[in-house]
């Protein structure tokens, strides 16, 4: 993640999925703001892009992983 001043991912959020055929299966959001901390995109992975994101994913709360800048401000 680059410094603040140059933008880059400014949070992570990550959940398992209730998915019973193989229990650690995950969707993990991120969060990207350019250099002037607007918003610049959002990626979303499934399984850190192994394998095909299914229709309806069922999140399991709370999110397993929180990662980020952002959080300091909450």
């Amino acid at each position: 993640m680059p410094g603040a001043r140059h933008g880059g991912c400014a949070l992570e959020v990550a959940y398992y999925t209730d998915e019973q055929t193989d229990p650690r299966r995950t969707v993990t959001f991120n969060l990207h703001v350019d250099k002037n901390g607007y918003l610049a995109g959002l990626d979303v992975e499934y399984c850190w892009n192994s394998a095909p994101m299914p229709d309806n994913p069922v999140l399991i709360e709370p999110p397993f992983q929180l990662y980020g800048r952002l959080l300091n401000g909450l």
